[in-house]
């Protein structure tokens, strides 16, 4: 297991840029490049004496000296923006009401068409629990409800495109 000495003796991190250096030269690059490449998943990844670690965390136990809990939330939802005023501590469900909307017939988060109704339904989930907010004729009350029951809901990981 990387530990915190190990990790500040081979990178340096700077925490208003979100990059990471080599402290010291390797057999491709010298010291003082910037490291990392793009994983799978659009996230920074880095290897650390043989191992891959995704960037986020990596900069959280630089600051913090300890692994994260949990989960590290992008607040602007950009996956390689590795600023520490942009990571936070998140469980699983706080991650994903932060995420981007997904495609939909609406074009707007959290509403669907319902064709039984005749009418918008706006409906999220949280913890693992729906929340069902209610039908609507005109698209954009529904979409005003979903704003508001996000914020609601959601708090400060509320997102809303």
């Amino acid at each position: 297991m990387l530990t915190h000495d190990v990790l500040k003796g081979v990178l340096d991190y700077y925490p208003d840029s979100g990059i990471f250096k080599s402290r010291n030269k390797t057999s491709k690059k010298p010291a003082g490049s910037v490291v990392g490449c793009i994983g799978t998943h659009g996230y920074l990844v880095i290897a650390v004496k043989g191992r891959s670690y995704l960037a986020h965390r990596l900069a959280w136990f630089y600051m913090h000296g300890e692994w994260p809990k949990d989960l590290i939330d992008h607040v602007n939802g950009v996956k390689v923006d590795n600023r520490f005023v942009n990571l936070r501590e998140c469980s699983k469900s706080q991650n994903g009401q932060n995420s981007k909307a997904r495609k939909s017939f609406s074009g707007v988060k959290s509403v669907e068409w319902h064709t039984g109704a005749g009418k918008w339904r706006v409906r999220m989930e949280v913890a693992g629990k729906r929340h069902h907010i209610g039908f609507f004729v005109c698209l954009e009350q529904a979409e005003q409800a979903a704003i508001a029951a996000r914020e609601r809901l959601h708090g400060e990981f509320a997102r809303h495109a």
